[in-house]
């Protein structure tokens, strides 16, 4: 029996969302126990009041199969490289095409805006006195959420990476893979209205936001918001 190869292309695409995982991770430990200790007793306050097991079992559940629905493209590429190798098929790049291709891309530039966005707002608030100060550094002079623009593009470009792999015999991985992209995305869009409404409370008095978040949105300053009130 011949080794299985699979594409160099395939490879790539579901690496690279074993880097967004381990970069999400090593993210959050930081920010929970070095750059934001106070974080870390937040997070240990909601788990004291979800102590049974009854209270968390739901979360975890739906939250496992929300991450499994937004890594199933890659998990159909993968089908789709072991089907081609069954039926003795050339296992090469061609069968990815543009779209597949196209969304590589996607997932490189999302993971790199939405990691010099992190860095960036968490180098400001590392800074003495700065905890509570609106970040407009960097990308954040552009967006007013670039670290959820990239995870957008990131996950847009993980289901466009999918695209051209789910046969017939794949729809219900197919279903799956819409629906988690659509489900991220309703996430972010979501998270951008639920911390925008708290950003215009906290910095309400700061003309330089104000000013700001009237003439820039989620994509940029071209994207104008109405007034706020």
């Amino acid at each position: 029996m011949n080794d299985i190869k699979i594409p160099i292309l395939t490879n790539i695409h579901t690496g690279l969302v074993l880097l967004w995982a381990i970069r999400l991770f090593l993210f959050l430990l930081h920010r929970e126990f070095v750059s934001w200790p106070e974080w870390h007793v937040s997070i240990k306050n909601v788990n004291e009041r979800q102590k049974t097991l009854e209270a968390r079992l739901p979360i975890w559940i739906a939250t496992s199969l929300f991450y499994a629905s937004m890594f199933s493209p890659c998990f159909s590429r993968m089908v789709q490289a072991l089907s081609a190798h069954d039926t003795e098929l050339t296992i090469n790049t061609s069968i990815w095409g543009f779209t597949g291709k196209f969304g590589i891309c996607l997932q490189v530039v999302g993971l790199i805006i939405e990691s010099i966005a992190d860095h960036q707002k968490g180098k400001l608030k590392r800074i003495p006195g700065n905890r509570s100060s609106w970040c407009n550094v960097g990308l954040w002079s552009f967006s007013t959420h670039p670290n959820y623009v990239g995870e957008s593009i990131f996950w847009l470009g993980t289901y466009f990476g999918g695209m051209g792999s789910q046969s017939i015999t794949q729809i219900p991985l197919g279903i799956c893979s819409f629906a988690g992209v659509c489900g991220i995305l309703a996430v972010m869009n979501g998270a951008c209205k639920t911390l925008t409404i708290k950003q215009n409370s906290k910095y309400k008095d700061n003309k330089q936001y104000l000013q700001f978040a009237e003439s820039h949105g989620v994509l940029g300053p071209l994207l104008k918001r109405n007034k706020i009130k």
